[in-house]
Order: structure tokens, then sequence, then C-alpha cells
């Protein structure tokens, strides 16, 4: 599909538009488009800032989700019917994520607390300067249980001691294929502009 923007783009415009897949979703596009406009104000080429945007954020978030019933993923063929129907009774749920422009499971929980305790642990000890270089960001769809909100907020405000935590939607895409009740945790990297 990518291919096809880039030969239609270039067959009916030329070379005015560049074409550029931003592995990314919510938050993290949405600096990469601020990241473009800044850069286009300093005077840049469009594919020096292609090249620089790429080079600073393309595939840089780290997401988690934990999606509150499995009925999406059931529904859109991600996991069968059966594998659904024992998760529900045992009460687990699949722990996604989303990095590299990929949705992948990164395993199962019975609390959200869990899973994003988990991941934190692994962001802080796995990247230099964490905390100083990073926002966390909170992702929810419109639908999600305002109640569950304040429990992931209450989670992470044990854990930032100091860190910006910027509370975003989670994009339709995403919410399409897990379900609206679905929250996520991620980083964001701090751009200077």
């Amino acid at each position: 599909m990518f291919s096809l923007f880039t030969t239609v783009c270039k067959e009916k415009y030329q070379d005015k538009v560049i074409v550029v897949d931003s592995l990314s979703i919510c938050i993290w596009i949405n600096q990469q488009v601020k990241y473009a406009n800044y850069l286009v104000k300093q005077g840049y080429e469009a594919e020096e800032i292609v090249k620089k945007v790429q080079d600073e954020l393309k595939g840089i978030e780290d997401c988690v989700f934990v999606p509150e019933s499995l009925e999406y993923l059931k529904r859109g063929g991600r996991i069968s019917p059966a594998i659904a129907s024992i998760a529900n009774f045992i009460g687990v749920l699949p722990v996604l994520t989303f990095k590299n422009g990929e949705v992948g499971k990164k395993g199962v929980t019975r609390t959200m607390q869990k899973a994003f305790i988990t991941a934190f642990n692994e962001w802080e000890a796995n990247i230099k300067n964490f905390k100083e270089e990073y926002d966390l960001v909170l992702l929810s769809s419109d639908a999600a249980n305002k109640d569950r909100i304040e429990k992931v907020e209450s989670i992470l405000k044990e854990f930032i001691k100091g860190m910006n935590v910027i509370h975003t939607n989670l994009s339709l895409n995403v919410t399409a294929h897990v379900g609206p009740g679905t929250i996520g945790f991620g980083i964001n990297k701090k751009i200077k502009m």
C-alpha cells in the first residue's frame, strides 16, 4: 500500500510530495509533524526535513496496551474464539506492544498495574538518561472507563517522580483492533525545538 501512495504521488505531483512511512501512531505522528514544521521554519529543504525527522523520530515510540476485553481482538481475527474463551475464563488479558511500526504481544496479565510497572522498569533499565530524555504518555480511547484511567494515572504517579505525563487519545486505527476500552502507556522522546 505504501509503494502505491509513493507511485501515485510521484506520477501526479512529481517531486512536490514526498511520502513518508512514519511507523508511528497517536502522539508520535503528531510530534513528527510538529518537528517537520519547525524544520520548515528553520529553512530546511524537504529532503533534509525527511532525513532529520526519520533520523530523530522514526520508530522511537514504545507502547504497552491492555485491552478492556478480548472481544475486538476476537472479532478482528487476531485471536481465536477458543483462546478468547479460555483467557476470559481464567481472567487474563493480553499485554500488547507497539514498536517500530508493529503491534506485538508482550505477554498476558491479570492486572494493568503489573503490565505497566514491568514496562516502566524495562524502559528505565534499558534507556540511558531515561527520565531526562523522555516523557510518559497515557493513551486511552474516549470510551475508556474513567475509573480505569484514574487507576493507571495513580500507578504512574508512584513511578514518575518528576517526569512529565502526557494524556492523549488512542488513535482510531489502534482502537479499531483492540477495542474502545483499551488503555495504553508509552514513552515519547523529547525533541528540542
